[in-house]
């Protein structure tokens, strides 16, 4: 046999066994890596703030496993971030809560940490304050030091027992040195006060008076720094209140809530309707009873006499409709679905009692319920 003939035998001979070899799965193909396992991630806002993940979680509300999560805190106005709960141990917290307030009325707190278990993290928040514990005749002149003043243009004028603003007239003077109690600096905290932010003065839990800032003064010349408020009472709940006889210039521990919300905050953490409209969706507390507000309105709440029991009275700002509660049971009482104010604008009575329905089915009795 010629040489070219058996080369060619030869190139037959391979390719057939090339052949055999690719039918047989001779070659490997390439391999695949297993999916990452679902992992669970829970994140949680307490009282007082919201919290955003990212990436976020799945529709089933899980991560891949291996996945690195960042989950950032922001307060709400009148709230301060305050811990994190539930961390994993390798997380890396990057920004947290400062000796003073940023000026844009908020404070964040970022975490990031690899998801690898399934974990429950919360977000906890607490009321922004300031601590004092010096009320003066207006000298203002140490750290802690504060007076309330019947004249904001005379610095001299303070009212020496907090009771006497029955007797006055308002606008009052907050005078205040820029260092709280615990000697930390508040200059920048006060510099993010605005026109129309609620300040509550607290005697501690249930002894308060709510102020509004009306006018924000020049800074009083001459050291040490302090901050002028021109300030208007808007409410009161002194029935805790000890309104005793102090020394002019005296230790007075006081508690100032800046930048505080509609509904005040209790002592156990518990939003509480007091005073002014409260905004939807929430639930708050009035007295013993426990009341969800619906998305998108508000509501004001108040104490009334009703067929010689007491009833808790719920109303809109604009008084288009009404509906009573007994105080103790919280078994409704009667409801008005007209306007009580002439010229309120509103729902057809249909929808106003639709949505009494379904307030008066959030109805809980006790506190926290």
């Amino acid at each position: 046999m010629c040489v070219a003939a058996r080369r060619c035998l030869l190139l037959f001979a391979l390719l057939a066994l090339l052949g055999t070899a690719l039918a047989c799965g001779g070659t490997p193909t390439p391999s695949r890596s297993s999916p990452a396992t679902p992992v669970t991630l829970t994140v949680t806002a307490g009282e007082g703030g919201s919290v955003a993940v990212s990436p976020e979680p799945s529709a089933d509300g899980t991560h891949p496993s291996g996945t690195t999560a960042t989950i950032t805190a922001t307060a709400d106005k009148g709230y301060d971030f305050s811990a994190w709960a539930g961390l994993p141990d390798d997380a890396t917290v990057t920004a947290g809560p400062a000796a003073v307030t940023t000026t844009s009325g908020t404070e964040t707190s970022t975490a990031s940490f690899t998801v690898n278990a399934a974990a429950t993290v919360t977000a906890g928040f607490k009321v922004e304050s300031t601590p004092y514990s010096l009320r003066t005749t207006g000298a203002v002149t140490e750290a802690g030091s504060y007076a309330l003043l019947s004249d904001p243009d005379d610095l001299a004028s303070a009212i020496v027992e907090w009771s006497e603003l029955g007797y006055t007239n308002p606008p009052y003077g907050l005078l205040l040195h820029t260092s709280d109690a615990t000697n930390v600096s508040r200059a920048s905290y006060y510099g993010a006060i605005a026109v129309g932010d609620r300040v509550d003065a607290w005697w501690g839990d249930r002894c308060l008076i709510r102020f509004t800032v009306t006018e924000l003064r020049p800074d009083p010349a001459r050291t040490p720094a302090r901050k002028l408020f021109v300030i208007d009472d808007v409410a009161w709940d002194g029935a805790e209140c000890v309104w005793e006889t102090r020394e002019a210039d005296a230790a007075h521990p006081m508690e100032f809530r800046w930048r505080q919300p509609p509904w005040r905050v209790a002592a156990d953490g518990l939003r509480e309707m007091w005073k002014e409209a409260v905004p939807g969706p929430g639930r708050y507390q009035f007295h013993d009873l426990s009341i969800e507000v619906p998305e998108n309105m508000s509501l004001r709440a108040g104490l009334i006499l009703s067929g010689g029991k007491t009833a808790i009275v719920l109303t809109d700002p604009e008084r288009t409709f009404s509906i009573h509660f007994d105080a103790a049971s919280g078994v409704e009482i009667s409801r008005r679905t007209q306007p009580l104010t002439p010229g309120a604008t509103g729902m057809s009575e249909q929808d106003i009692n639709a949505l009494l329905d379904q307030i008066a089915g959030s109805v809980r009795v006790g506190r926290g319920q």
